[in-house]
């Protein structure tokens, strides 16, 4: 089949799941006010949660303090001088103090960017500069909003995304961090008020998926362990699809639609599965689950009968 043919099938077939996702994403499209993501942290692999939101200043992440317990570093925090003394096991210590642009590691004076704050009573560090001290590495996704924390010798186990157990493969499949080999949508960066956030698989699969937003939807596969951003996109009301980035796709979307996880800024979540494919079969319709979180990986569910 030629291009122009394989784009016609999809634009086919992309108003029915227009309306699908539209009745998908009532919950989140009501009179809640809606706010920017909040920001996510994934430590070696594993999503965390944090007592606390992350938020960015200057161009810098802060995190709440006791984020650092997840990377195996203590700390120790003196009210009376604003100060955070954190050491790691070897006992390297990083003193910072709140409102102070001269940090110390191991006594040496060190020049911020941003200082520690006290927040609402959370004492927020700024993390690229802690983790660095410490020999760990650092990526600010801003596609998904995700901060990405690793340990020097941390690599996420590849036979994962294979894994018989799609749960499991998907969830690590999301804790990659996003690469892209073109620029970016600045559509797709916006960290701005969107309703909702999803990822949607192939069946049976968990090295492509689709992550979407109210502003772009960023098609991924992943090879030797990397995510790769190949094709960024919205979709329109008259044109189906609307370019935004990367190298468009014709042949593997429909396919990517089958199975999808939702989680909406009014709170609730939503999975859906087409158990005889996407859009391939009018006497299969799609199946509808709504579930609770606790953290964000939790959006990935086991779909029963897949």
């Amino acid at each position: 089949m030629e291009g122009e043919d394989k784009l016609k099938l999809v634009n086919k077939a992309l108003p029915l799941f227009l309306l699908l996702l539209l009745a998908f994403q009532s919950t989140a499209l009501g009179a809640t006010k809606l706010s920017p993501r909040d920001i996510v942290v994934n430590i070696n692999g594993s999503f965390i949660k944090t007592d606390s939101n992350p938020y960015v200043e200057k161009g810098r992440v802060l995190v709440p303090i006791r984020t650092l317990s997840s990377l195996g570093l203590s700390y120790t925090w003196d009210t009376k001088s604003r100060t955070a003394i954190i050491m790691n096991k070897v006992k390297d210590e990083v003193k910072v103090t709140a409102n102070q642009l001269i940090a110390y590691k191991n006594g040496k004076a060190i020049k911020l960017d941003v200082p520690a704050v006290n927040n609402n009573g959370r004492i927020m560090v700024p993390i690229r500069f802690i983790t660095e001290a410490f020999e760990f590495s650092v990526t600010y996704e801003k596609n998904r909003v995700i901060l990405f924390i690793n340990s020097k010798d941390f690599k996420l186990d590849e036979n994962l995304i294979t894994s018989d157990d799609l749960n499991k493969a998907r969830l690590a499949a999301i804790s990659l961090p996003i690469t892209f080999s073109f620029t970016p949508s600045a559509e797709a960066e916006k960290n701005e008020p969107t309703p909702f956030y999803s990822y949607s698989f192939p069946r049976g699969d968990a090295s492509r998926y689709i992550y979407r937003t109210g502003r772009a939807n960023t098609v991924v596969e992943i090879k030797d362990g990397i995510a790769k951003a190949v094709w960024q996109f919205q979709y329109g009301d008259k044109t189906p699809i609307i370019h935004l980035a990367g190298q468009q796709l014709t042949n593997t979307l429909e396919e990517m639609l089958d199975v999808s996880f939702e989680h909406s800024m009014s709170g609730s979540n939503t999975a859906m599965f087409y158990s005889n494919g996407y859009g391939r079969d009018e006497d299969h319709p799609f199946e509808r689950f709504t579930y609770k979180t606790d953290m964000y990986g939790d959006i990935i569910q086991t779909i029963p009968k897949e």
